[in-house]
């Protein structure tokens, strides 16, 4: 996750960037508190599909590839985390 002061720059390089304009404070507010709660939100997501996952691996593999799928997946989340 970002911290405040990267969300803050990328704030600022986002609206003097696109308008040519330098960002108020609110906006500049409202743009971090809005990418703050979406990297929540995605880490909220992502917890969910992991647990997810480790329940498909930890089941018994009868014939088909899901747990082996779960486990190739499992191994792609944590590589980009």
């Amino acid at each position: 996750m970002k911290t405040p002061d990267e969300i803050d720059t990328i704030a600022w390089k986002f609206y003097v960037d696109k308008d040519g304009i330098v960002p108020n404070t609110y906006e500049r507010a409202g743009f971090t508190n809005g990418y703050t709660q979406c990297q929540k939100d995605m880490a909220d997501e992502r917890k969910m599909i992991m647990e997810t996952l480790l329940k498909i691996r930890d089941c018994k593999d009868y014939g088909n590839n899901s747990s082996t799928l779960a486990k190739e997946l499992i191994n792609s989340l944590n590589k980009q985390a």
